[in-house]
């Protein structure tokens, strides 16, 4: 459970910086409901690969310092 917290916050941290990038840059337009869908699927795909990729590489580099 705490595995999928992590990630959910970090996803939702980033859909709300998007967001707040995206009123700064033009207040009068923020984004709705579809643009939101698509921030968030976006910055979920970002966590999930940035997961991956962070299992991934330490793995790596403990193999290439082996004898």
């Amino acid at each position: 459970m705490k595995r999928y917290s992590a990630a959910t916050l970090a996803t939702v941290a980033l859909a709300l910086g998007v967001w707040i990038f995206f009123y700064v840059l033009d207040p009068e337009m923020p984004l709705d409901s579809a643009d939101m869908f698509v921030v968030v699927a976006g910055c979920a795909a970002v966590v999930v690969v940035a997961k991956w990729a962070w299992k991934r590489l330490p793995k790596r580099n403990a193999r290439s310092q082996e004898p």
